[in-house]
């Protein structure tokens, strides 16, 4: 019996902002048919610019997406036609206005009925209540970030980058103030435990795996895993992710080494980490005290990969070309976790987040 194909919903930059020049069609559902690694577009939707990134809810009937704005931005609620019962389809539900700029990723606390929306530009993390249809409605609480790093370009201020709902409670990422908080989803916002990243490592994005939590740093290229449960507030490991572009690449002018996304794999052993600038996928082995060590780094199939996606499966990883305007589809080594290039890539212009819908 040939398999059912996976079903994925990619967000995209539509306009040019100072970080890129946007080129994309709103949000686009696509499919990955297991058997041949082909990507096969489904069904599309422009209701709102620039939707940067995306979460659904766990029955995958409802899909969230924030339109990464300086000024107007909103957060889009969509219905999903449950997969695999109905052809795809994005319905849209809501578009709510945003108070705070630059609102760069959203995450659903299900158990809770939050959602969570980050702001990068305003360092704000806002917490809407959800009710019985998944729709937001008032605002539960908003934690505002204050203080500043060592990096003058990008830490003159606070700036939220995720906020990762966990067994724990909210995890926040501030790239600007080097703090990862811990935040209570029925308290007032206020942090109930700060975790420190090194001066200048600007954490980016969280995982909660295994007990643990890892953070990709964005501007000291690392990763950093931290024990929740131990005193202090420090990472007990941190890993240097590579620094160069693969050999074709290595004549040109120099990029800085910009991680993106950070994703375990279903085994549980291994996690992946996306590089801009360099345009690699670096997979890291976990040890038996869930320290990462680096165990390889692949191109990526294109330049700015700032988002990817594992396959329910753990079989294959899609790899999203920002600025190479494509998807790419990578089969993952079972025995290793190495990564080759199948299939064909598929086209898709600007895409900035690969959000798996739930099966």
């Amino acid at each position: 019996m040939h398999a059912a194909p996976h079903t994925y919903a990619v967000g995209t930059y539509t306009e040019k902002l100072a970080h890129v020049a946007g080129e994309g069609q709103g949000i686009h559902l696509i499919s990955l048919d297991t058997a041949t690694a082909q990507l096969r577009l489904l069904a599309s939707a422009n209701d709102i610019p620039n939707p940067s990134y995306l979460c659904t809810n766990r029955a995958g009937t409802r899909l969230y997406a924030v339109s990464e704005r300086a000024h107007d931005a909103a957060l889009a609620v969509y219905a999903l036609a449950p997969h695999p019962h109905a052809a795809p389809a994005l319905s849209l539900l809501q578009v709510r206005p945003l108070a705070g700029a630059d609102p760069c990723h959203v995450s659903l606390h299900e158990d809770a009925g939050l959602l969570c929306v980050s702001h990068y530009g305003s360092g704000e993390l806002l917490c809407l209540r959800t009710d019985d249809a998944g729709l937001p409605t008032a605002a539960a609480w908003a934690y505002h970030g204050q203080g500043s790093g060592p990096v003058a370009a990008r830490q003159e201020a606070s700036h939220l980058h995720c906020a990762l709902a966990t067994s724990r409670g909210i995890v926040a990422c501030d790239l600007g103030t080097d703090r990862i908080t811990l935040h209570a989803p029925h308290g007032d916002g206020a942090p109930v435990r700060t975790w420190t990243a090194a001066p200048g490592a600007g954490p980016r994005h969280a995982l909660a795996h295994a007990g643990r939590l890892y953070v990709v740093n964005e501007l000291d290229n690392t990763v950093s895993a931290y024990d929740p449960d131990a005193p202090g507030g420090g990472p007990y490991a941190t890993t240097a992710l590579p620094e160069q572009a693969g050999a074709a690449a290595r004549a040109a002018a120099p990029a800085a080494a910009l991680p993106a996304a950070l994703h375990a794999h279903p085994n549980g052993r291994w996690l992946y980490a996306s590089i801009r600038g360099v345009d690699r996928i670096a997979l890291l082995h976990l040890d038996g005290a869930g320290r990462p060590h680096l165990a390889g780094d692949y191109d990526a199939g294109g330049r700015t990969p700032r988002d990817f996606a594992l396959s329910h499966d753990g079989a294959f990883l899609l790899s999203a070309a920002q600025d190479e305007h494509r998807i790419r589809v990578h089969a993952i080594a079972a025995d290793s976790g190495a990564l080759q290039p199948v299939g064909v890539a598929l086209a898709l212009a600007s895409p900035a987040c690969i959000c798996p819908i739930p099966r």
